[in-house]
């Protein structure tokens, strides 16, 4: 039971869902960013009018809401009508295959099915074992775990494609090698490598509470000199 909630406290695709149902109907499998869940309303709560205070004050979350919510869709509608064009198609004879030997792939280990007949074709061209080995390779341990049956593997893939194309139509554009795009692009590369440092270090320890997180930076910056120049810190201009 997860209780009464409102527009916004849960996935988009659950909420929609959601709504949608009558109380006490039962869904279909809906997917979520989570994976999929069966819905039942068992009790709603219905607050008709609002005061005016009431939606002043919470106004610009609502709107907020309601724009993020018509973003996702058109992404959802685009990425779909992009994966389309892209004509991915992959046998299920392949598709088990690639499913039942997932755990050596993901190590990097396919010898075996070097002369297998494996392939997957699209607007790219056709991949063999070793492409797509080589892509489920990058795949982080999060989004290896979500690859449960060989229908999640297909959307994985499809999702890889597309990703693909996706950045091929970016660095086609001029505004890709702007310095504030590259900037942005730098930084979520150290983002993802300070992840998996912490992750690194931190590994056996779980739970993880906040001071492992503190201590571990605490540690790491008793290991670093740093030396502030107070001449070079006076030369500095700041505007406000």
């Amino acid at each position: 039971d997860l209780g009464y909630f409102s527009i916004g406290d849960m996935d988009p695709a659950f909420e929609d869902a959601a709504y949608a149902l009558a109380d006490g109907e039962i869904s279909r499998p809906v997917k979520t960013s989570r994976g999929y869940s069966i819905i039942q309303v068992i009790d709603r709560w219905m607050e008709p009018m609002i005061s005016e205070q009431d939606f002043q004050l919470h106004k610009d979350d609502m709107n907020a809401i309601l724009r993020s919510r018509n973003i996702q869709s058109r992404k959802q509608k685009w990425t779909d009508s992009l994966a389309q064009t892209l004509q991915i198609e992959i046998t299920d004879d392949n598709l088990h295959q690639l499913f039942d030997n997932k755990a050596t792939i993901i190590q990097n280990d396919f010898h075996a099915l070097l002369d297998s007949k494996i392939e997957m074709k699209s607007k790219f061209g056709k991949w063999g074992i070793s492409d797509i080995a080589a892509r489920l390779n990058r795949l982080s341990s999060s989004q290896v775990k979500l690859i449960e049956s060989p229908q999640k593997l297909r959307e994985s893939l499809r999702g890889i494609v597309v990703k693909e194309k996706i950045l091929q139509l970016a660095q086609s554009k001029k505004w890709y090698d702007l310095p504030e795009i590259q900037w942005n692009i730098n930084r979520q590369k150290e983002d993802v490598l300070i992840f998996y440092t912490i992750d690194h270090f931190l590994k056996d320890i779980k739970p993880r509470l906040k001071v492992d997180y503190t201590g571990l930076l605490q540690r790491l910056r008793e290991k670093v000199s740093i030396q502030i120049h107070a001449e070079k810190v006076q030369e500095l201009k700041i505007i406000s």
